[in-house]
């Protein structure tokens, strides 16, 4: 039998990882990160809301205000995000592809120039059933 979890603890959990993005004092918010793992090169910073998720339904949670965006840093191809706390510190990381390839999370174009302007449209992030 496999392990599964009632919705109230999924809510939970989920609730859980969006405390920890708003945690810490460096900065005022977590941030949504494009990365060049050759680098690795952080390639854009988006800062989140804080809170930056919704409240967990279904054990689901929805990034707060998007679309988001910020102009891109450094030039290079993303194949990886992390998601950081205030004080900078990774809560969550994971896969990026073009749109179609199957990553975590996915985009119109992996690679990125320094000066573009990159828009964050919709994160969810869903605890495990």
């Amino acid at each position: 039998m496999a392990i599964s979890h009632s919705n109230a603890a999924r809510n939970a959990m989920g609730d859980a990882v969006d405390a920890q993005v708003n945690t810490g004092t460096t900065d005022a918010s977590g941030d949504f990160v494009l990365i060049a793992s050759g680098g690795p090169t952080d390639l854009v910073s988006i800062v989140l809301q804080d809170p930056a998720f919704g409240a967990a339904a279904s054990g689901v949670i929805t990034l707060a205000g998007t679309p988001l965006s910020n102009t891109a840093s450094a030039t290079g191809t993303t194949d990886t995000f992390e998601i950081r706390d205030k004080d900078n510190g990774v809560v969550i990381d994971g896969t990026v592809t073009a749109t179609g390839g199957g990553g975590d999370v996915e985009i119109d174009n992996t690679s990125i120039a320094s000066g573009q302007t990159v828009e964050l449209s919709s994160l969810t992030w869903t605890a495990p059933v």
